[in-house]
């Protein structure tokens, strides 16, 4: 038998335990919130998206960070029938299109949900179906 499964001992090991503790402070006040397996699927296919939407930031970033370096390090040439120019102009464009790809995501990230607004949803929602706070 152990000591888990008779009473006796765990009797025995906590009242050893008590008289080691000098002051217990509780402060364990909680908020539950019960929902059903089906409502957090549904509320979390909503957000999904949007958390998603919080990393997209970093294939525009690398791509902008390449594009920079090209500019200082790199010798335009001509090829396939374009100028050195003709590049040129055409990785400034390309640079300032994904520099705004850049700042239109970063855009999206910052209303991407938290894991608070996400449970403040799953509150809201409870006590609109149900009509009660408690």
């Amino acid at each position: 038998m152990t000591e888990e499964s008779n009473p006796k001992a765990t009797l025995i090991v906590a009242n050893s335990v008590n008289s080691m503790v000098k002051a217990v402070h509780r402060n364990v006040d909680q908020e539950f919130l019960f929902v059903t397996i089906d409502k957090v699927r549904i509320s979390l296919m909503v957000v999904y998206s949007d958390i998603e939407h919080s990393k997209s930031w970093h294939a525009p970033l690398g791509i902008l960070a390449t594009l920079l370096v090209i500019f200082p390090t790199t010798p335009f040439q001509q090829w396939l029938t374009a100028k050195p120019e003709v590049w040129q102009a055409f990785f400034y464009f390309v640079a300032v299109a994904v520099t705004l790809w850049l700042l239109w995501c970063f855009r999206r990230s910052r209303k991407s949900p938290s894991v608070d607004s996400i449970i403040e949803m799953l509150k809201r929602d409870s006590l609109h179906r149900t009509g009660s706070v408690t």
